[in-house]
């Protein structure tokens, strides 16, 4: 049950108790990450038993603590197009126009640069292959 002093519209966890009572009956607590609204939240319960089972208002479940929210930003990518494509590369691409879309030919070069690397771009770059 969580404490009542805690802030309203929260995030917080939600720790099963191990010496849960409910575990007895055959009903098991899991740990939660939740939101906490007007003093409620949503908690998952299994049951282990193969007939429907009761779980009395205020029964204790689990212990709750204030869990700590973090944004983490992700590094943009720099855009592909400020690579130049390599000559066999830039043949193809000139090639496939006329058999593509606008918009096709706009991912086909977003394709052929962001893989150029796995490309063989001559005879003497072909290796062998376990």
């Amino acid at each position: 049950m969580c404490d009542d002093s805690t802030e309203e519209d929260e995030t917080v966890i939600v720790e099963p108790k191990s010496e849960n009572l409910l575990h007895h009956k055959g009903i098991l607590t899991g740990r939660t990450l939740t939101v906490r609204k007007n003093n409620q939240m949503f908690v998952r319960i299994m049951n282990l038993k193969d007939y429907p089972q009761k779980v009395s208002k205020g029964e204790p479940i689990g212990t709750c603590q204030t869990a700590e929210v973090v944004v983490m930003q992700k590094e943009v990518p720099k855009p592909a197009q400020t690579k130049t494509l390599p000559g066999p590369l830039q043949e193809i691409m000139k090639k496939s126009r006329p058999l593509l879309s606008p918009e096709e030919v706009l991912q086909f070069e977003e394709l052929l640069r962001r893989y150029a690397d796995v490309f063989s771009l001559s005879d003497q770059d072909v290796g062998e292959q376990n």
